[in-house]
């Protein structure tokens, strides 16, 4: 197995690691590319950034660690609206791959007992993946939660298996001894590799096009790489299969380099057409992340008093 990868082997730190002794601010992470959005009509011509993980590992080397899954009323309509056939893609299908993907850890006693947390061990599995809770919260995270339960929110015990209306616990994926970010990296490749002898890594190359030289029905395609260090590029032939993973961004840029997206697209940018498949490229939906702010009419306690860091000196 060769995997290609853009980016290199980073250190990838966490959003809860300690503060740097000189910040870095937003470049104080692994590499990521920066995505532009065009100008949206709908919303006054405004734009959008999305940051995409260019490292071994990932957006999940970069991302919030915000370890969360959707509600299974969405996956549901999502496998409604593909029609029927054997994979779907609806909760009862998928959730076996949740479930594989992570080793949750419960959180300490001491812990539980301070912040209330809630969870249900059955949704999770053990996985490359490691999440937990943080061992402490902020002061207000309380404040927030007690608002939302004052205008009648419900509490769930867990969200991870599905049912997603009310407040929740969502864990972060870190390491529960190291404290470290857990991510692809980490745990599809580092862990992985020092019991599989057959697993290649090759960084700083990127994944031009893939190419069908008998014709699409004739597979798997040869993959034409570019090196990011010396501009080469090569070939590279598999006796199995290929797998384009490369993000919601990147995949649908190579299949349509690769002839394979919708035929006027193609045409206009000179490509020969390979397969006629309008969908690439297309519908794709971010969710939003609308900001919440509030008053607070009590007197804040002194700063010397809030015990913000347990145990920290």
């Amino acid at each position: 197995m060769l995997v290609v990868e853009y980016g290199d082997v980073e250190y990838a730190p966490g959003i809860f690691d300690p503060p740097l002794a000189t910040w870095g601010g937003i470049g104080a992470s692994a590499s990521y590319f920066i995505v532009q959005s065009q100008p949206v009509p709908d919303a006054k011509n405004a734009t959008a950034f999305v940051l995409a993980g260019k490292v071994v590992g990932g957006s999940s080397a970069i991302n919030g660690q915000f370890f969360d899954r959707p509600s299974r009323h969405d996956l549901d309509a999502w496998a409604a609206c593909g029609g029927s056939g054997k994979n779907k893609w609806d909760w009862k299908d998928v959730f076996p791959f949740y479930k594989k993907s992570v080793n949750f850890t419960a959180p300490p006693a001491a812990a539980v007992q301070k912040y209330n947390y809630t969870w249900d061990a059955s949704v999770y599995g053990p996985g490359p993946i490691y999440s937990s809770f943080p061992p402490f919260l902020w002061a207000d995270h309380h404040i927030v939660r007690g608002a939302w339960k004052d205008v009648g929110v419900p509490e769930r015990r867990e969200c991870a298996g599905g049912d997603k209306d009310g407040l929740c616990w969502i864990p972060i994926s870190q390491h529960p001894v190291t404290a470290r970010r857990s991510h692809a990296g980490v745990g599809h490749y580092t862990a992985v590799n020092a019991t599989r002898p057959n697993y290649d890594l090759l960084v700083k190359h990127q994944v031009v096009r893939v190419v069908y030289p008998k014709g699409p029905k004739h597979g798997p395609p040869v993959v034409e790489l570019r090196s990011l260090v010396d501009n080469t590029l090569i070939n590279i032939t598999a006796k199995a299969e290929v797998i384009l993973a490369a993000g919601v961004f990147h995949t649908p840029t190579i299949l349509q380099r690769s002839g394979i997206g919708k035929r006027s697209l193609l045409e206009t940018a000179n490509i020969s057409v390979v397969i006629d498949l309008p969908g690439v490229g297309s519908n794709f939906q971010d969710h939003s992340g609308p900001a919440v702010s509030w008053n607070c009419s009590c007197r804040p306690a002194p700063f010397k008093d809030l015990n913000l860091f347990p145990g920290s000196h």
